[in-house]
């Protein structure tokens, strides 16, 4: 019987057929029954299943800063072993990256500690990603308006001493903000002597945004400087 590729018990009728010692036919011999009922039965040792990959972060991103994803390339492995083997287990856990105190993105190599009996046929390593992000946050100041424009023997006097300003940002650069960075500023140029209700603009740096200004008009008198 030619067995070549079978993956699965089958029963085959087969041709009898008489030999000598040597293994060479016998003829004139005639055999009865002519054929014969054969069962093969064929066991699977091994079989080969893909498993997941799961990626493990310590730590914590410095201050400001979070884990927005975390990957591994590759995300599965095809994995060989016996039935009870492979039904055993339901992902590969990999290796731990710590990321204390990261502000940037970490990749690193690490290996995939398979159980015992199982093997991953060309697998060596596994690369992971952590991607790190900045939190957003928001941080409301109190500020004194500046008159800008103003006309050479003129000050401008504003109802409202102060003004509150919501800035929107990543946190780090909210933490490392400082008041002298922004600036609310009252344009006065080509007004006359009198009260005067110009828009407020604030002024900040790149990558901050204003989400609001109270009051959002500085009204006031613009005097003449005796």
């Amino acid at each position: 019987m030619n067995v070549t590729g079978l993956t699965v018990s089958l029963p085959q009728s087969v041709e009898l057929t008489p030999q000598g010692a040597g293994g060479g036919e016998v003829r004139g011999v005639r055999v009865d029954p002519p054929t014969a009922r054969i069962n093969v039965e064929v066991l699977q040792t091994t079989l080969t299943r893909p498993i997941p990959l799961t990626p493990v972060v310590t730590g914590e991103p410095a201050g400001g800063f979070r884990i927005s994803g975390v990957a591994a390339f590759p995300s599965t492995v095809q994995v060989r072993g016996t039935i009870d083997e492979l039904q055993a287990i339901d992902a590969i856990t990999l290796q731990p990256i710590d990321v204390t105190g990261a502000r940037a993105s970490v990749s690193r190599t690490v290996a995939a500690d398979l159980p015992p009996g199982l093997s991953a046929p060309g697998l060596d390593t596994v690369t992971v990603l952590v991607t790190i992000g900045t939190v957003d946050g928001t941080l409301r100041l109190r500020l004194a308006p500046e008159a800008t424009g103003v006309a050479e023997g003129f000050f401008a006097e504003f109802d409202d001493q102060d003004v509150d300003v919501t800035l929107a940002g990543p946190q780090p650069a909210l933490n490392a903000l400082t008041v002298a960075a922004v600036r609310v500023t009252a344009d006065l140029a080509d007004i006359g002597a009198g009260p005067f209700a110009v828009s407020s603009r604030v002024e900040v740096p790149s990558g901050i945004t204003v989400t609001a200004v109270r009051p959002e008009v500085l009204s006031g008198t613009l005097v003449l400087d005796e």
